[in-house]
């Protein structure tokens, strides 16, 4: 069987009566479909409760981020409740905290240093140079 008779077969008066018709006037989507989830609109339209539900929602996150403000608000206000001669002595501790932690940490410094100086002199002396004197 060659092309030519297959499409002799397929136009043939028995095929073609059997056959459906062809369908005209096909009626496309003319308005394209919106996604709910996207739009409120729709989604009002197939949920009517979804407009309450937005609004509880929306209520609840405004009344958790002022009860968030005020929790903050109340941990950071705590110099606010104190008297004057007890923020003058917070001021006076903190100052002495950052000055015992500035004279531990130049302590640390100065320490590190004689370390690498003390292992300066190691591998000087391994390779048989002149070695300075070294202090504890």
């Amino acid at each position: 069987m060659t092309n030519a008779d297959l499409a002799r077969l397929i136009n043939s008066n028995e095929v073609q009566s059997v056959v459906a018709p062809v369908k005209d006037n096909r009626s496309t989507h003319e308005v394209q479909k919106k996604n709910a989830l996207k739009n409120r609109k729709m989604m009002d339209r197939l949920n009517p409760n979804a407009a309450l539900v937005r609004d509880t929602a929306r209520k609840a996150n405004e009344a958790n981020r002022q009860k968030r403000a005020e929790s903050l608000k109340a941990k950071r206000g705590v110099s606010a409740s104190l008297s004057k001669d007890q923020k003058a002595a917070l001021k006076k501790r903190k100052v002495a905290s950052r000055k015992w932690i500035q004279g531990v940490l130049s302590n640390l410094d100065a320490s590190y240093q004689r370390d690498a100086a003390y292992n300066k002199n190691l591998d000087r002396l391994a390779r048989g140079e002149d070695v300075e004197e070294f202090e504890e």
